[in-house]
């Protein structure tokens, strides 16, 4: 929590900035070719923060902006890749999608991007010659992130060297222990 004084503001219940990091947390009811989406990193900056009452579970900001990390790996996770299957950047939002099964040696070519509000979808371009059963479910499929509040909706997708980063805004939306 930032700015000055600390306890003016705690007392009140009125923050002006609130940072908030995380690693390695689960999202369990993900939409997508299977299991739960698994975030390596999430950084929250959270402006204007406003308690309602004294012991009140909820509040109102003014605006939030988050940045979450989902690995190559824990997306070919929820994606439903096989075995002997890597996923690497290729530019842009494009990634490689490696396959490696003996004989069978080549990439096929994806990309990412945003599909709604709350949503990525990841579809095969060009499966380069590599029959689309090998790559499992990873050849066409949308992520939901489910339960962003009103008012908060992704922003932006890119890939990176270290996976896919998912930027996510809100404006004058209320956060509860339930969202």
């Amino acid at each position: 929590i930032q700015g000055f004084p600390f306890w003016t503001q705690l007392i009140a219940k009125d923050f002006n900035n609130v940072d908030i990091t995380a690693s390695n947390e689960t999202i369990n009811s993900v939409t997508a070719g299977g299991g739960a989406l698994e975030i390596a990193s999430l950084n929250a900056t959270l402006h204007g923060m406003h308690f309602q009452g004294f012991s009140s579970n909820s509040a109102t900001v003014d605006n939030l902006n988050v940045t979450a990390l989902i690995t190559f790996t824990a997306l070919g996770n929820v994606g439903g890749v096989p075995q002997g299957v890597s996923i690497t950047p290729a530019g842009g939002n494009q990634v490689k999608v490696n396959i490696d099964l003996g004989p069978l040696s080549s990439s096929a070519d994806a990309t990412i991007t945003q599909s709604g509000p709350s949503s990525i979808h990841v579809h095969i371009s060009d499966f380069n010659g590599i029959p689309a059963d090998q790559l499992g479910n990873f050849g066409d499929f949308t992520i939901t992130i489910p339960k962003l509040p009103p008012g908060v909706a992704i922003q932006s997708i890119s890939v990176t060297q270290q996976g896919v980063m998912v930027t996510i805004t809100g404006h004058n939306t209320t956060l509860s222990q339930n969202s």
